[in-house]
């Protein structure tokens, strides 16, 4: 168990949930990654990561991961606006790199936004993730829950193999 101070980054609606907390008490924390294997998805050739608003989090580590190994992986980040992407510098400067390429995927974009928009679907999937890549991609997703849902979802209606998806609980 690690003791320390620990400094928090909470959304908004996230604040709900700590209101009973008083100064001293104790919550539990989870590791970032939870239950992600790594050494599962070292076994599939590439990565395809959907994450959406702050579940970015655990990508991070990934990433980190992947583009030191020169693994391609593919990030997908979904989120309203064009200030809502979170570390967007960071993911720039490794997509550099070259093994790490990165989508992002607007909501609610303003006029000047070039990119993709809208919510997941499966069709926006299929730009990512074709018939023919899905045995060899391992698949991770987090995001706030009818997110994560809908990934798994349709991951599960283009057959994606169980043991190459990785949904994290935000």
């Amino acid at each position: 168990m690690l003791i320390g101070h620990y400094c928090f980054v909470l959304l908004y609606q996230c604040k709900l949930y700590l209101m009973p907390f008083i100064s001293g008490d104790t919550i539990p924390v989870s590791h970032h990654v939870g239950a992600f294997d790594m050494a599962e998805a070292s076994l599939c050739s590439k990565m395809l990561l959907l994450a959406a608003g702050t579940g970015l989090t655990p990508m991070i580590k990934i990433i980190l991961h992947n583009v030191a190994r020169d693994k391609p992986t593919h990030l997908v980040c979904f989120n309203k606006t064009q200030s809502d992407i979170l570390w967007r510098e960071e993911l720039d400067s490794l997509a550099s790199r070259g093994s790490l390429q990165v989508t992002h995927v607007l909501s609610k974009p303003d006029s000047e936004w070039a990119g993709l928009t809208g919510r997941i679907n499966q069709d926006m999937l299929l730009q990512f993730l074709s018939p023919e890549s899905k045995d060899t991609t391992f698949i991770a997703a987090c995001g706030p829950i009818l997110f994560s849902q809908l990934c798994l979802s349709y991951l599960k209606k283009m057959d994606c193999d169980d043991k190459r998806i990785h949904i994290f609980q935000e």
